[in-house]
């Protein structure tokens, strides 16, 4: 990584999506450290599992099992929710907490949608081409290419299904995300092309 950044950049929340395999979760983290604020991505499950009651392992499998949506299950008492939705509003409390601490990134877990009423969220969407985050995954990983892409393709699916019923719009979408970014140059150079945007970003 190169030199850290301090600036206005450090005033956002900076969410960030991804699609299985692009490495958006370690970009996040780069992006963390260049503009030196904190990252949260396993801290998130940690944080709803105190809230919940859940296991951690069990929040962090979580996808969508629910036939309610997100607005109407605020109007429900906690406990007569399905377990899925209980996690899922546990795990909003949990990003609100985070948030509120100050500038930040977060990864995953609709945590674009759940603080899309602070003025100071800058949501990421982190993609490549399917063949890029085959290879990524083949190598992390160590299986096979048919293996990797299967992999791929289910977990696309579920994160879509779950992002799309709570948060109720549409996942990798790039109208919903101030960036959409393609991660194929790589960790480092994905992190600079990020921190680039947001030095000059005006809300």
């Amino acid at each position: 990584m190169s030199e850290t950044t301090n600036n206005n950049a450090t005033n956002y929340i900076i969410t960030i999506s991804r699609e299985f395999g692009s490495r958006g979760r370690e970009i996040g983290r780069g992006v963390a450290e260049k503009l030196d604020i904190k990252c949260y991505d396993k801290t998130v499950s940690e944080l709803t599992a105190s809230y919940s009651g859940f296991s951690q392992d069990f929040i962090e499998n979580a996808v969508d099992k629910s036939s309610i949506g997100f607005e109407y299950g605020f109007l429900l008492k906690t406990d007569s929710l399905p377990v899925y939705d209980q996690v899922f509003l546990a795990q909003c409390e949990a990003i609100r907490k985070i948030a509120s601490k100050g500038p930040c990134v977060i990864i995953g877990r609709c945590a674009d949608y759940v603080l899309r009423r602070n003025d100071n969220v800058i949501r990421i969407f982190i993609t490549a081409p399917l063949k890029v985050r085959i290879n990524n995954v083949t190598k992390l990983r160590g299986i096979d290419a048919q293996t990797a892409e299967k992999i791929c393709l289910q977990s696309d699916k579920a994160r879509a299904k779950y992002h799309d019923h709570y948060a109720e719009i549409e996942w990798g979408n790039p109208k919903n995300y101030e960036l959409k970014i393609d991660s194929s140059a790589g960790i480092d150079a994905t992190v600079d092309k990020i921190v680039e945007f947001i030095n000059g970003y005006k809300k």
